[in-house]
């Protein structure tokens, strides 16, 4: 319980320290099922935000309101060293994490599909708010991935978009749109990798490249042939690259 809310997650035991991760806009915990499964041994706790799967709403409407939520979660289920795993609107709330809080435990940030600014297209604002309204979800297309996908892994995507609520999706994108620390990132102290998708339409390589440059101690891999969805569309190859960070960083 957090703040009198039941909150949802997966947990994975394995060798620490505990990589907690965060999933973006309109998503849940089972984004991540497909790395957790390339992370075998690992120990890893995908959380759910508030407002879906088990974790009960109403959602928060702010990136720091996430974070502080997040630090709250962290307290209490892990209370040791760990590292923060975000994908997009997550990795915004991995940002704000790292640069609010003042926890010693903190080894290090996973930012993938980021940018320090999050701007949102207005007509996929407005697409989402009238799904809202129309009790709707908006499902993953072949924009959200590279050019060679495969139409079951967007099947397989969407089964899992189709259990957070609509209402929740819309908010994410109005949190995501107002998300600017483009005057603070170079303020986080942590080692940061950052991961991109070459053929990110949401989140450009140019955001990652800037996150590269502000932040004093990162890793930047930019991987070729995937797009926004990275995390579903080469998960071996995004696991290779977090195992190697967590175990240069956390031993």
């Amino acid at each position: 319980m957090i703040d009198g809310r039941q909150v949802s997650f997966r947990g994975e035991v394995g060798e620490g320290p505990v990589l907690v991760c965060v999933h973006g806009a309109a998503e849940n915990h089972h984004l991540f099922d497909w790395l957790i499964e390339a992370l075998p041994g690992r120990a890893v706790v995908a959380v759910d935000l508030p407002g879906r799967l088990g974790s009960d709403g109403p959602p928060l409407t702010s990136v720091s309101a996430l974070a502080s939520f997040l630090e709250r979660f962290i307290e209490s289920q892990i209370g040791d060293d760990h590292f923060v795993m975000g994908h997009s609107m997550g990795s915004a709330v991995a940002i704000e994490y790292a640069l609010s809080t003042d926890s010693s435990t903190l080894r290090g940030l996973v930012l993938t599909g980021s940018g320090a600014r999050l701007r949102v297209h207005p007509d996929i604002l407005e697409r989402f708010d009238k799904a809202a309204l129309e009790r709707r979800v908006v499902l993953a297309t072949e924009e959200d991935f590279g050019p060679d996908v495969d139409q079951g892994l967007i099947a397989e995507v969407n089964d899992f978009r189709l259990l957070t609520p609509p209402e929740v999706a819309a908010s994410d994108w109005r949190i995501v749109d107002v998300f600017d620390r483009m005057s603070d990132v170079s303020k986080i102290s942590v080692p940061v990798l950052i991961l991109a998708g070459e053929h990110d339409s949401f989140t450009p390589t140019k955001y990652a490249i800037h996150l590269a440059e502000q932040i004093p101690e990162t890793e930047l891999h930019l991987l070729e042939g995937c797009g926004h969805m990275l995390l579903a569309e080469r998960p071996e190859d995004v696991a290779v690259r977090v195992r190697w960070f967590l175990e240069r960083v956390g031993g």
